[in-house]
């Protein structure tokens, strides 16, 4: 094990400090909005449409709303700060967002900033909850900036009908109703451009081929028109989109993310022990990669299997940022606290099935007591990207083995959680070894596409209302994907092999469709019907899926209802059944 230099003092005590912005020195980037000289700088955030992919010249949306607000303001220097990254949603936009804006500077930080995440967050974030609150701490980092900036949320659109003219897609309005959540509560104004392209489609003004490269990315008549609304809002809606916000109001969820900041590892590679095969390079000497989470990264170049990481912080979580391609290995991480004591650990299956290298940002944990850490990150084989590249390409596979880390985030606490970590000795227990997070409860009925999530309602496929738990010969059968993520699993599927795979604390499950038995590690499990695939899903038996996949407690009602829990809980069989409908 080679070391570089561990991490300092006075380093880690710079990492701790929660910073908040007093009221009395922040600015509104609403004033700016005025005829005077000066500079306007309007930002956007959000995924591939925002960035503009399918567009040519200046013909994206972003673009074409600050031309309109050049025109507006002849007086002013405009300019566009688009912040906007291919297939990523909020999780990473949490992580990335004051770099990106540059909000810690008052003079180049946007006087607006547009949000545009409920595309990918349809299918990038799953749950419902981990949505609201990933959203809400988007808004209050805006509203903690030196300049507190104008703040509209746009719902784009796309489409699942295969590039026909149909019905929209029914991903986005649920997760709509997420964002909605949060602009409810600080009143921030919303665009539905989801709405006005397929009223005008239904209307037969044009057909979704006519406006769209694919099922998501407009052409450059397709963001005219996109513009086109988003700009009669701005002029409708003027003193509501130019709203000046209080940065005191309290957050939207009751479980806030406390400061999430860049940790410091593209100013100082001394902040880390690495072993030998890792590599600290400037990211120009690596392989072409198409955005960057920092100027400096970790390389392996041949095999990053068995090869590790370790660094500290001092917080209540921590992320990861990751360049995803078909060669990664996966990444096993753990966490230990200031006496060595391993509290969580699992492994993130760091894989995409294309030769294009995506970066993709993870917050791994979020819910630690405040204190001291320690993270060892591993490289691990994966034999996903082996088989699934090979399988979907037919050129040359995926090695499994490479590996590149972009670099690492910490969550501060909250203005609550550290002073709850500051109470005397007397008021507070004194074991503070970190505790795992509350018990996750899932809650679904037979026959109903809706469940619930703890206390988050959602849809168990938001694309096929089809998709319900089934009794079968007395048997019930739920959904593998939707039960396995909403416990943090990773779910894989192999197309030429038909294999399911699911990840779930450092254990592989393997099952294959038409069988009557899966893998578990390496226990061979008898079912009591076949694995079996309904309306483009894969089905399981309620307990193997789980009980012996994840360790999950099930309680079953007569009437259908099935709640799964970490452990065993009080239910109120009406009450759920009465949210549920």
């Amino acid at each position: 094990m080679k070391k570089l230099l561990a991490l300092t003092l006075a380093l880690i005590m710079v990492c701790s400090m929660f910073v908040t912005v007093s009221a009395a020195k922040q600015t509104y980037g609403a004033d700016n909005f005025n005829d005077e000289s000066g500079e306007l700088t309007i930002g956007f955030i959000g995924g591939s449409v925002t960035e503009g992919s399918g567009s040519t010249g200046g013909g994206k949306w972003s673009s074409l709303v600050t031309n309109y607000y050049a025109k507006e303001y002849k007086n002013k220097e405009v300019t566009e700060l688009n912040a906007g990254i291919g297939g990523t949603g909020s999780a990473y936009g949490i992580v990335r967002m004051k770099r990106d804006l540059k909000l810690d500077s008052k003079k180049e930080a946007p006087d607006i900033v547009f949000v545009e995440f409920a595309i990918n967050d349809a299918t990038s974030e799953k749950r419902s909850e981990g949505r609201v609150r990933n959203v809400d701490s988007l808004v209050r980092q805006l509203l903690n900036a030196p300049k507190i900036p104008a703040i509209v949320f746009v719902y784009l659109t796309k489409t699942t009908a295969d590039l026909q003219y149909g019905e929209p897609s029914p991903t986005l309005p649920y997760c709509r109703e997420d964002f909605h959540q949060v602009a409810e509560h600080y009143g921030i104004h919303e665009i539905n451009v989801d709405e006005y392209i397929w009223q005008k489609i239904n209307e037969g003004q044009f057909i979704w081929n006519e406006i769209a490269v694919d099922g998501s990315h407009p052409n450059n008549v397709g963001y005219a028109h996109y513009a086109d609304c988003i700009i009669e809002s701005l002029k409708e809606n003027k003193d509501a989109v130019l709203k000046k916000f209080d940065p005191s109001v309290g957050s939207a969820v009751a479980n806030p993310y406390g400061d999430i900041e860049e940790f410091p590892i593209a100013d100082n590679e001394d902040n880390y022990v690495l072993s030998d095969g890792w590599e600290y390079r400037n990211a120009s000497e690596g392989n072409g990669y198409s955005r960057t989470f920092f100027d400096k990264g970790f390389y392996e170049t041949e095999d990053a299997v068995g090869q590790t990481i370790e660094f500290e912080f001092r917080g209540v979580g921590f992320g990861i940022t990751t360049s995803r391609n078909k060669n990664n290995a996966n990444l096993k991480w753990e966490l230990f606290d200031k006496e060595n004591n391993l509290v969580k650990s699992g492994t993130y299956v760091n894989y995409y099935a294309s030769d294009l290298d995506r970066c993709f940002g993870w917050l791994v944990v979020s819910d630690l007591p405040y204190g001291k850490y320690k993270v060892v990150l591993t490289g691990e084989f994966n034999q996903k990207s082996v088989d699934d590249y090979t399988a979907s390409d037919g050129r040359n596979g995926g090695n499994g083995k490479f590996m590149r880390i972009e670099g690492c985030c910490v969550l501060y606490p909250t203005d609550e959680q550290k002073a709850e970590s500051q109470k005397p000795a007397t008021e507070t227990p004194a074991d503070t070894t970190p505790v795992e997070t509350k018990t996750s409860t899932v809650v679904l009925q037979v026959g109903n596409p809706n469940a619930y999530i703890n206390s988050s309602k959602t849809f168990i496929d938001s694309t096929n209302a089809s998709v319900v738990p089934k009794v079968e010969n007395g048997r019930t059968l739920v959904p593998v994907r939707f039960i396995a993520e909403s416990f943090n699993a990773e779910v894989g599927w192999n197309d030429a092999t038909r294999i399911i795979t699911i990840n779930y604390n450092g254990t592989e499950t393997r099952l294959k469709l038409g069988l009557n038995e899966m893998r578990v590690g390496d226990k061979t499990i008898t079912l009591d019907v076949p694995v079996k695939e309904e309306n483009g899903r894969t089905l399981l038996p309620l307990r193997a899926i789980c009980e012996e996949v994840l360790g999950k407690k099930v309680f079953w009602d007569d009437r259908g209802l099935i709640v799964i829990s970490d452990e065993a809980i009080d239910v109120n069989v009406e009450d759920w059944l009465n949210k549920l409908k």
